[in-house]
């Protein structure tokens, strides 16, 4: 969790407006996929601690097997001659981020003592808000990017409408929404 705000302590607001809308991609398209609900995203104090734990591993399962996945298809890529390039591994990264936003709120509900690292997070977040049009468009030019470099039109930001992923970013745990001045 501390890393997670470390790194974000330190970023500007375009790479805070990435993690945000990132993670919010993950919350609308993949989480409840792994049976991860809602109300465990907005309420993590309203779950037991096995509850939590599960969802928990679950949520560091993903991105565990994302962040070997691309590990992989880097060495594999290096053998053949090909360099990745360093805009995917910064993209991975957020990627990762994003899922550990969640990892740190449902965290907040396993030990308590870290809600406020949690809420400093959530705060870094919600204040890159005006940032959101921007990072979601470089997003999208990273998908296209990828899709020409791989000659594949799979597409996974350009499924959800801009406006609607932006709106999407307004939600904030509401054991933190209290909290938080300047929202929206």
């Amino acid at each position: 969790m501390k890393e997670v705000r470390w790194e974000l302590d330190k970023a500007d607001e375009i790479k805070r407006a990435t993690i945000l809308a990132l993670a919010h991609f993950f919350r609308i398209a993949l989480l409840s996929e792994i049976g991860i609900p809602h109300e465990l995203l907005d309420r993590p104090l309203d779950y037991t601690r096995d509850d939590l734990m599960r969802f928990y591993s679950g949520i560091e399962d993903l991105r565990n097997g994302s962040n070997m996945q691309f590990t992989q298809s880097k060495k594999v890529s290096k053998r053949i001659g090909f360099e990745m390039p360093a805009f995917l591994e910064e993209h991975t990264k957020n990627c990762s981020r994003g899922l550990e936003v969640w990892m740190c709120t449902v965290g907040a509900g396993v030990q308590p003592q870290m809600r406020d690292e949690a809420r400093a997070i959530w705060n870094h977040l919600s204040s890159s808000s005006s940032s959101l049009p921007a990072a979601i468009n470089r997003m999208l030019q990273i998908e296209a990017r990828v899709a020409e470099m791989s000659g594949t039109a799979d597409a996974m930001f350009s499924d959800i409408a801009t406006d609607e992923w932006i709106e999407a970013c307004a939600f904030v745990p509401s054991i933190f929404v209290a909290e938080l001045k300047g929202w929206g």
